[in-house]
């Protein structure tokens, strides 16, 4: 989990890692996986638990709009420096319209004096691309997880022959 926290903390947003904004993911996955000691190697057990919210980056999928027909996708002037959006919603910011591009896209404009700046971009649906990689992470982890039950079962069986 620390790995995958790692890897999903840098400065920009790829095809197969997510960048650290709030770092509210990162701390998802330090916290999210959890192993019970039990005492018999037979009763371990293992739970990840992951925000519904960032399930969409694990599996991937469509992201459809809860109310209204579009979901409005933030640019760069909606956002802040770290990638999070300046207001909570579209609605909360003052003097917008929304207008067809010259390409035919929808956009919610914000006009400040002559200037016309594009805020957000609607879209009936949003597809995303599965990107963060907990599944293969914990898969990749398990040899690594045997071999240190493994050791701390021959430890205690050594331990007690002395």
């Amino acid at each position: 989990m620390d790995k995958l926290a790692k890897h999903h903390s840098g400065s920009a947003t790829t095809s197969n890692r997510l960048a650290k904004r709030t770092g509210e993911l990162v701390r998802a996955l330090q916290k999210g996986g959890r192993v019970t000691e039990t005492p018999t190697l037979a009763d371990v057990k293992g739970e990840v638990f992951l925000p519904s919210k960032y399930r969409i980056h694990e599996f991937g999928g469509s992201i459809r709009p809860q109310k209204g027909g579009y979901v409005f996708v933030p640019l760069p002037a909606a956002l802040k420096s770290d990638g999070t959006p300046k207001h909570r919603n579209p609605r909360q910011w003052h003097g917008t319209f929304i207008a067809e591009s010259k390409k035919g896209n929808l956009l919610l404009f914000q006009r400040q004096g002559p200037k016309l700046i594009p805020l957000y971009a609607l879209k009936p649906r949003v597809s995303v691309k599965r990107r963060l990689g907990l599944g293969a992470g914990i898969r990749r982890g398990v040899p690594a997880f045997a071999d240190r039950a493994f050791e701390a079962l021959l430890n205690e069986i050594f331990q007690n022959e002395s």
